[in-house]
């Protein structure tokens, strides 16, 4: 592989919301505090081009920030590149990152769905951090810059790594696939309708006043909330009533699971919930700790989400906090 510059990083990428370049930008600028010479090197166009540039203006990166637009050959300079960074608010399954693996370059990724977990071993290919994260950004970026050793290390497993995405791999995945659903085509399932019935939906606290603070008082109900908070326990139960058919499936292979789900970020926290089956009903109980099921999610993005998975069927809904 060519000699890599220590202090050049690189971005491919369009130029759109979707892809918080913005964000890049003030992690380069975090960046250049603790290593002055480092270079960011940003090719490709898109409708955000002017914010980008302000922002580069703004901080007062213009020369160790350079736009170079659409570049056909932009993936060359991986070969030379320090690392890659991403810092997409989504991503499908982003081929960029693979990219720059598959040069030997380390990525640097927002924890993102989908896709980064899925790719990168934090530590060992690359890095994760939580989106937003900018300082945590920063600071692998210098510590690839001061240790080259690790670069090569990173880079040589990340290549490896991309080799398991090649279009061998990719076709062998694919059929791999292909032959599960005919083996499975006995056992598909049709979901005609599901009903939920709520039966029970209340979150105890703590009192909150001093002067409910007497012993033997007993928790006291929430007040109407549009999020779930993190303290108290929800007490939830439900019936749930399936209709559907299968040529060689049962309900007894149905799967019911409650989830504590930040939609802004990839961990999912799967919440004991009791299920007794009579034919095609589902009695549903739980109690659910919210401080516990919730640790390290943002409040306006958290839900609780009750899914019901059937071989090939699945349906889910969410629930809202208690309005009394």
């Amino acid at each position: 592989m060519p000699e890599r510059a220590t202090t050049r990083f690189v971005i491919v990428s369009r130029f759109e919301p979707q892809k918080q370049l913005e964000h890049a930008i003030r992690v380069f600028a975090l960046v250049l505090k603790e290593e002055p010479e480092a270079m960011l090197d940003i090719y490709g166009d898109g409708s955000t081009r002017g914010i980008i540039e302000a922002e580069i203006t703004k901080l007062g990166l213009e020369k160790s920030v350079t736009l170079h637009g659409f570049n056909p050959r932009a993936r060359e300079t991986l070969w030379t590149a320090t690392g890659f960074l991403m810092t997409s608010k989504f991503e499908g399954y982003p081929l960029a990152s693979l990219e720059a693996m598959s040069h030997g370059c380390p990525v640097i990724s927002y924890d993102i769905k989908y896709g980064p977990r899925e790719q990168i071993t934090h530590g060992v290919d690359g890095f994760l951090v939580k989106r937003g994260a900018h300082q945590d950004m920063a600071d692998h970026v210098v510590e690839l810059i001061r240790n080259p050793e690790l670069v090569a290390k990173m880079g040589a497993a990340g290549f490896a790594k991309a080799l398991q995405h090649d279009s061998t791999a990719f076709l062998e995945d694919w059929r791999t696939v292909l032959d599960g659903v005919v083996a499975a085509k006995g056992r598909r399932t049709t979901l005609d309708s599901v009903t939920l019935t709520v039966t029970r939906l209340v979150v105890s606290r703590l009192p909150s006043f001093p002067r409910d603070r007497v012993i033997g008082r007993r928790p006291r109900t929430q007040a109407p909330s549009a999020t779930w908070r993190d303290r108290g326990k929800v007490k939830f139960a439900a019936r749930l009533e399936v209709d559907g058919h299968s040529a060689g499936a049962t309900l007894d292979s149905a799967v019911l699971t409650l989830e504590a789900v930040d939609s802004s970020i990839q961990p999912i926290h799967v919440i004991p919930m009791q299920v007794r089956r009579d034919g095609a009903t589902f009695e549903l109980t739980a109690t659910v700790d919210l401080t516990s099921a919730f640790r390290g999610m943002a409040e306006a993005t958290r839900s609780l989400r009750l899914r019901l998975a059937w071989e090939n069927s699945s349906w889910q809904t969410t629930l809202s906090p208690p309005t009394r």
